[in-house]
C-alpha cells in the first residue's frame, strides 16, 4: 500500500482495482518462497486448537472474518516483546483480510437483485456458520496454557 502511493502518479486512486491485485499478493510471494505468513498463521491456529487439526481448520475459516484491531485499539493490550508468546486468536489474523472486503460487494450485489452474488454470500454464511459449529462444543474446553497444565 505504501508502494503503490509513492510510486504511483497522484491520480490513481481507484481502490478497488488496488485491493484486486493485493489480493494475489500473498500467493505469489509464497510461490517464490519469500513469505510464509499462512503456514505461520495455521501454526498459531494449532497452538490455539491444543494441535486439533480440525478445530485448526475451523479456527482458520472463521479468522476469514475478521481483521484484527491495532495494538492501541485492544481493551487492555499486552505489552510485546520478543519473548511474548503468540497465543491468542488475534494474533493468528491475517492483517488485511479480503473475505470481509467481498462479503460486504457480495451482499450490495444480492441487496439489489443480483442471484449469483446471494448465492455466493449465502455460501460465506454457510461456511462461517459450520465452522462456528465445529467449534461451539469445544469453546468450554480448557485453552493451550491450561491444558498443558492438567496432563
Amino acid at each position: 500500500a505504501v508502494a503503490e502511493r509513492l510510486w504511483s502518479p497522484r491520480s490513481t486512486r481507484n481502490v478497488s482495482d488496488f485491493y484486486r491485485r493485493i489480493t494475489a499478493l500473498p500467493s505469489r510471494l509464497e510461490a517464490m518462497g519469500a513469505s510464509m505468513q499462512r503456514r505461520n498463521q495455521m501454526v498459531l491456529l494449532l497452538r490455539l486448537a491444543c494441535g486439533n487439526d480440525i478445530l485448526a481448520s475451523a479456527l482458520a475459516q472463521i479468522s476469514t472474518m475478521f481483521s484484527p484491531l491495532g495494538l492501541r485499539r485492544r481493551n487492555n493490550p499486552p505489552k510485546y516483546t520478543t519473548l511474548t508468546p503468540l497465543s491468542n486468536f488475534p494474533d493468528a489474523l491475517q492483517p488485511d483480510p479480503h473475505l470481509p472486503r467481498i462479503f460486504s460487494i457480495l451482499l450490495s450485489r444480492a441487496l439489489e437483485g443480483d442471484a449469483p452474488a446471494k448465492a455466493q454470500a449465502l455460501h460465506l454464511l454457510s461456511s462461517w456458520t459450520r465452522a462456528s459449529e465445529t467449534l461451539a462444543p469445544s469453546s468450554s474446553s480448557s485453552s493451550p496454557s491450561s491444558s498443558s497444565s492438567s496432563s
